[in-house]
């Protein structure tokens, strides 16, 4: 039978569980403090602030107020006491909706502070009594005002990346990777093949042609897989006209692809012009190249003709060339119809009809249908037909000399004003080459006169002189030792006139390209001591003394002998004739591949603008002097030349001159 507690006992018990439950109760008093205290830390300086307000709306509680405000700035008070009336109106209303319908309601809401527009996220709920009844509201708003600059930032530069969008010329799409349209963004450049409802949402393959869509999706492929950007052109007809299009593809995101498509039609044109043009100019230079190494006047007007055709680019071209009174042609060379078609046309044209206008204007004439030119004349039988025309004119130095004529343009249906710019370029080098053609026939005819000129003066001068040298020398020898002075000076000037005319006959040959060196091996002193001995009656005559430096030991040499020794003896008498009577030095050097012969005398030296034309034909330093044709010291130079040298003049007034001979030691040759 089970004993029953005392009553002492029980109320221990009692007691012992109201000890334990009031402790329970303080713990959570605790916890709660504890959370409280954690809860509004974690507010402090947050932008959440909690309120508490009766039924009119007056602040009860507050708890990390925004803006500036205090918990005593806003306790006791109402939204109408501390907010511009607009602001308040707005929350009033909200709150006593809250109010009268027993339910919580949130807004976004802006109000303004000193000037400073705050928005907040607002959440009103009822406070009730315990009875239930609603004794005013309570509500936390959270300070938003950077979220919505944030927002409004992002928003507005949404807004102003689609606008640049929509602003560029081109086609903007945003694919997936099997090619479905998920945005466009049209260009104002290019006219779409469709309009957006009709592509988006559906895959390529479905929409465009396989020309387009299969290297589009390869492409696009290659962009996923190498993660870099893919660019690609192809064509598309639009319109009954091709168009040119460059796409280019990047991957943007997972699975997802942006496409820039551009019309690129108008850069190709522009750079097929830039090609046809480089072509054209590699043309032109070439038939300039071409024209200028040309000699014969037949043969330069062929070349203009066929070089016109090819650089303007048509089936058919002609140079008429003037007459001498310049009102017909009388020349006609054309390019395109060979000679057995030229032969059935018949005769040329002779500048009538429309070939008369550009004869007749002395202008450029583009014509898209020469016969219904006014004064077109027609066609004889077998031309063939022609429709698109230009002309222009070659203008010469004195005037117009000719003119050129393109019909018939290739790939188009008439000649442009960058064709008739070309053809004036053309015109121009043609007058260039014809008149360069004509003076070089000129040219050949007069040196042709020339040396049948030289020719006479060799045989008959020559001849006669040879008559008088024989009679002279005839006569010295029957006046016996001392002839008289009259017949020495008759044998002097008879060699002096010989001399003259060796060298005149040299010159020519010269010119004509006709001398040709003579090579040996022989000892320059040998060359000098022939030259010293031809001279030494002059230098006695004139009291002058010739003293030769170097050449101790034999040097020996590869040339023409003769010719060296012309040029010396030239040398040497410029020298006696200018010492003043005074000496001559005769300096020999060389080394492995070069002879030196330095001829240097006394006189009063040369200025600089006689040695200027020194070695010009007929020109002498010091006509005073008398004794000179001015031949030596040019056939001289022209020798030395042939010999592969040149001669050299050293000189300053009143200290003498210095004239150098220098050859290549060893010439090749026979």
């Amino acid at each position: 039978m089970a004993r029953s507690k005392s009553p002492r006992r029980a109320r221990a018990e009692d007691l012992s569980s109201l000890d334990r439950r009031v402790a329970e109760l303080q713990q959570e008093r605790r916890d709660e403090a504890e959370q409280v205290t954690r809860f509004r830390a974690a507010l402090r300086g947050s932008r959440v602030g909690m309120f508490n307000q009766d039924r009119e709306l007056r602040y009860t509680w507050v708890y990390n107020p925004h803006a500036g405000f205090s918990s005593a700035d806003v306790l006791g008070k109402t939204d109408e006491d501390l907010l511009p009336p607009p602001d308040a109106a707005a929350l009033t209303a909200l709150k006593r909706r809250v109010l009268k319908a027993g339910a919580g309601e949130s807004a976004e809401v802006t109000v303004t502070i000193d000037g400073r527009a705050v928005c907040y996220d607002l959440h009103v709920e009822p406070m009730r009594e315990g009875s239930g009844e609603i004794s005013g509201v309570m509500g936390v708003a959270v300070d938003i005002t950077e979220r919505k600059r944030f927002e409004t930032a992002v928003k507005e530069g949404e807004e102003r990346h689609r606008a640049l969008l929509w602003a560029v010329p081109d086609m903007i799409f945003r694919l997936r990777r099997d090619g479905t349209f998920l945005e466009y963004v049209p260009g104002h450049d290019i006219t779409p093949l469709m309009s957006p409802d009709e592509f988006l949402g559906r895959r390529m393959e479905d929409l465009l042609p396989g020309s387009i869509t299969e290297p589009s999706m390869r492409a696009l492929e290659r962009a996923f897989v190498s993660g870099e950007a893919q660019t690609f052109e192809y064509p598309l007809e639009i319109d009954q006209e091709t168009r040119h299009f460059e796409a280019r593809i990047a991957v943007s995101g997972q699975e997802e692809a942006l496409v820039i498509v551009r019309d690129i039609t108008e850069n190709r044109r522009a750079l097929e012009a830039l090609q046809r043009r480089d072509r054209q100019l590699g043309l032109l230079l070439a038939a300039a190249i071409r024209l200028n190494s040309q000699l014969s006047v037949d043969t330069v007007l062929q070349e203009v003709a066929d070089s016109a055709r090819a650089v303007i680019g048509c089936r058919y071209a002609a140079l008429g060339i003037l007459s001498t009174n310049r009102t017909n042609l009388d020349t006609f060379v054309t390019s395109g119809i060979d000679s057995d078609h030229a032969a059935r046309i018949g005769a040329p044209p002779t500048g009538k009809g429309v070939l008369g206008r550009v004869m007749a204007e002395q202008r450029p004439i583009r014509m898209g249908d020469l016969t219904a030119d006014p004064k077109a004349h027609g066609f004889p039988p077998e031309h063939p037909p022609m429709r698109s025309f230009l002309g222009v004119p070659v203008i010469g130095r004195y005037g117009p000399i000719g003119n050129l004529y393109f019909t018939e343009k290739i790939s188009a249906a008439e000649f442009t004003a960058e064709d008739e710019a070309l053809a004036q370029m053309l015109a121009a080098e043609a007058a260039v080459a014809v008149e360069n053609s004509r003076l070089i026939t000129e040219l050949q005819s007069m040196h042709a006169s020339r040396d049948r000129f030289y020719a006479m003066v060799n045989h008959e001068l020559r001849n006669a002189l040879t008559g008088v040298y024989g009679w002279a020398e005839l006569l010295m020898r029957k006046t016996g030792p001392q002839p008289p002075r009259e017949v020495y000076e008759t044998v002097e000037c008879a060699e002096y006139a010989m001399e003259i005319v060796n060298d005149m006959l040299d010159l020519s040959r010269l010119d004509a390209a006709k001398l040709k060196p003579r090579v040996s091996e022989v000892d320059a002193m040998d060359i000098v001591a022939h030259s010293l001995t031809t001279v030494q009656p002059e230098a006695h005559r004139d009291g002058v003394v010739i003293a030769v430096e170097g050449g101790d030991q034999p040097l020996t040499c590869r040339t023409d002998a003769t010719r060296v020794q012309q040029v010396l003896i030239n040398l040497l008498r410029n020298a006696i004739r200018h010492s003043g009577g005074t000496e001559v030095i005769v300096r020999l050097e060389a080394d492995a591949t070069e002879m030196r012969f330095a001829v240097v005398d006394q006189g009063k030296g040369i200025d600089p603008a006689q040695q200027a034309v020194l070695f010009d034909a007929y020109e002498r330093a010091d006509s005073a002097k008398g004794g000179g044709t001015g031949l030596g010291l040019t056939l001289s130079r022209r020798l030395a030349r042939l010999l592969g040298g040149e001669i050299q003049v050293d000189s300053e007034l009143n200290k003498g001159a210095t004239f150098t001979l220098r050859i290549a030691r060893y010439m090749k040759g026979e």
